[in-house]
C-alpha cells in the first residue's frame, strides 16, 4: 500500500522543476532530455511525469506517451494530490500530476503545455470544465 507521503513525493519533484524545460529549440535543451531519459526531440509532458516518479524512487516503466499511464495506474473519480490527470489530444494526449483538489478547481504540475520556449508550471482548471479529460489516475 502506498501511503500518502510516499504517493505526493513525485509531486515534491515536480514542484522542483517549475520554471524548467526547453532551451535552444521546441522540445529541446538539458531539462527536456533529462525528462525523456537522454531524448530530445520528442513532446515531453509524459517524460516529464516519468522523471519525476523515477527520482521519487518508484520502479515503473519510464513512459514516454501520456495514455500509457493509463495501463500502470487505477482510475479514480476522486483526485488527490500526487494523482495525475490525463487528458486526450489529436494524435494523442496530455498528462500533468495534481498538486491541489478544491471543491472548483483542480490545479496541477506540467510540462509542455504551451509554445516554445515551454516550462514546467502549475496550471489551474475549473472542476466543471477540463476540455479534453480522458481520466484521473492513481499510481500505486
Amino acid at each position: 500500500m502506498v501511503t500518502m507521503a510516499r504517493a505526493t513525493e513525485p509531486l515534491f519533484i515536480a514542484q522542483s522543476q517549475i520554471g524548467l524545460g526547453e532551451l535552444g529549440a521546441n522540445n529541446q535543451g538539458q531539462y527536456v532530455k533529462e525528462y525523456l531519459n537522454g531524448q530530445e526531440n520528442l513532446p515531453w509532458c509524459a517524460g516529464f511525469i516519468s522523471y519525476c516518479f523515477k527520482k521519487a524512487n518508484y520502479h515503473l516503466p519510464y513512459l514516454l506517451r501520456a495514455k500509457s499511464y493509463l495501463k500502470i495506474g487505477t482510475k479514480v473519480t476522486n483526485p488527490k494530490a500526487g494523482d495525475l490527470i490525463i487528458f486526450s489530444r489529436k494524435n494523442g494526449g496530455h498528462i500533468a500530476i495534481i498538486e491541489k483538489v478544491t471543491k472548483d478547481t483542480i490545479i496541477t504540475i506540467e510540462g509542455n503545455l504551451g509554445e516554445y520556449p515551454s516550462k514546467v508550471k502549475r496550471v489551474i482548471y475549473k472542476r466543471n470544465h477540463i476540455k479534453n479529460l480522458l481520466a484521473f489516475v492513481r499510481i500505486k
